[in-house]
């Protein structure tokens, strides 16, 4: 049962004026090794500053944390600082438990704490339920029953919560593995003489920290991604994390509008916050730095990607195209940190902009993008995507590749695409590499 309410990775934050009546709580956790943190409000407020701890899953919450306060605004306002004071800016999904018995209050309790707390402060909890803490003292073995029938409510978060205890396991089998395969023990000199190895399983140079801890990274990154396929795989994982999508056969994927899912394609492919100056492949330039601009303008490639003519109901969209070149120089190089070629491939960025109705409403219309652009070889086209407020995609011509001297780059920097759509890109662009330089006429 308990496997249902937390993860073993998880942690539980108590938050209480009164210890005594909360011990029963901690008792129950430590029996079932799940690791926990008690507060004491009246310490809390105190304190100058309080270390908040990331990855906080479930938090227990008197409700009536200031004996005599009773206004409730007032009480209100103490549990939202409360929650501003423990719980970090990026600390992730997690619930809220009110120890309560005035049940009615909840949902005012709720409304306050999503108006009132911000995400520049704090993390906002995922989802806010109520039990009478009464309930417990008489009959605690009713502890985890009680909660987890609450948190059957919100399956989505108890899948996320158990796919993070899943992935926490993969770094404790990765040293595991590690170790077993050089024949160590897990110690600090073995740990020691193993890093020692990875540092210089890519180099046969001589090595200084930083370059040791480049290649100790890279066979670590290596290793985790295989260590996440084999969980994708895993049968007995996916039927387990299978049980919490039983909300999808009410879900109707035509009612997500067209914003969110460009936000999301967004999220997944594109580095928006990265800096031009980070040492990695992928990078997106707004350029005129092409000789034959002309020619590769007016090329079938340029032919077919602009005809991207959007109509409904004999109105028109308007787009705009911007030509762009994209980094898809080998990520090792980068790695590594040699003197190396930059190897670009040029397209353009395509802005589509929102339709306008009689009455001034602006709106992007429901269309698969892609399906709009004729086809043409060797061109490649990205999702559509959210670059700012302008909804955009990228096309690719992977029959057009130049080879450039690495230098400070002249050109406008954009963004940078993420390793899928780079490695997309580059693999593409291999089945060409014999026309490099040659225009697609």
């Amino acid at each position: 049962m308990t496997s249902n309410v937390l993860p073993r990775f998880g942690k539980v934050a108590i938050v209480d004026n009164k210890h005594q009546e909360v011990e029963v709580v901690e008792q129950l956790l430590t029996a079932n090794g799940i690791p926990y943190v008690y507060y004491d409000y009246g310490k809390l407020i105190n304190e100058a500053e309080i270390n908040k701890i990331d990855g906080i899953r479930l938090v227990f919450l008197d409700i009536r944390l200031e004996d005599g306060n009773e206004e409730a605004k007032n009480i209100y306002s103490v549990l939202a600082s409360t929650i501003e004071t423990i719980i970090g800016v990026n600390n992730g999904p997690y619930t809220i438990v009110l120890w309560t018995n005035e049940y009615q209050l909840k949902d005012e309790v709720e409304e306050f704490l999503m108006k009132r707390l911000s995400d520049e402060d704090t993390t906002r909890p995922t989802y806010i339920c109520a039990l009478d803490k009464k309930d417990f003292l008489e009959k605690p073995e009713s502890l985890f029953g009680r909660v987890n029938d609450e948190l059957n409510k919100n399956r989505p978060l108890e899948f996320l919560i158990t796919l993070e205890s899943m992935t926490m396991e993969i770094p404790l089998s990765l040293l595991k593995m590690l170790l077993y395969e050089t024949g160590n023990g897990i110690d600090p000199s073995s740990i020691n003489k193993l890093l020692m190895l990875l540092a210089s399983v890519e180099s046969t140079d001589e090595i200084d920290n930083v370059k040791a801890t480049k290649n100790i990274l890279s066979v670590i990154a290596d290793l985790v991604k295989d260590r996440y396929l084999d969980l994708t795989s895993n049968n007995n994982r996916i039927s387990e994390l299978a049980e919490y999508m039983d909300v999808l056969p009410t879900f109707d994927p035509n009612n997500v509008s067209i914003e969110v899912k460009a936000r999301l394609n967004t999220a997944f492919n594109i580095n928006t916050h990265g800096s031009e100056n980070e040492k990695l492949p992928g990078k997106v330039y707004k350029t005129n730095q092409i000789d034959d601009l002309d020619s590769f303008d007016k090329s079938t490639f340029g032919k077919k990607g602009k005809q991207l003519v959007l109509t409904k109901k004999d109105k028109k969209v308007v787009v705009v195209y911007d030509l762009i070149k994209v980094d898809i120089t080998p990520g090792c190089d980068y790695a590594q940190d040699k003197a190396f070629i930059s190897t670009y491939a040029y397209g353009y960025l395509i802005h589509i902009y929102k339709f306008e109705d009689e009455k001034g409403n602006k709106e992007w219309l429901e269309w698969k993008y892609a399906g709009m652009i004729s086809d043409a070889g060797g061109v490649y086209f990205t999702p559509y995507f959210l670059n700012g407020d302008e909804l955009c995609m990228l096309l690719v011509n992977t029959k057009w590749i130049r080879f450039e001297k690495y230098e400070v780059n002249e050109d406008n920097y954009l963004f940078r695409l993420n390793d899928s759509l780079t490695s997309d890109i580059r693999k593409s662009a291999s089945d060409n590499i014999a026309r490099v330089g040659i225009p697609c006429v």
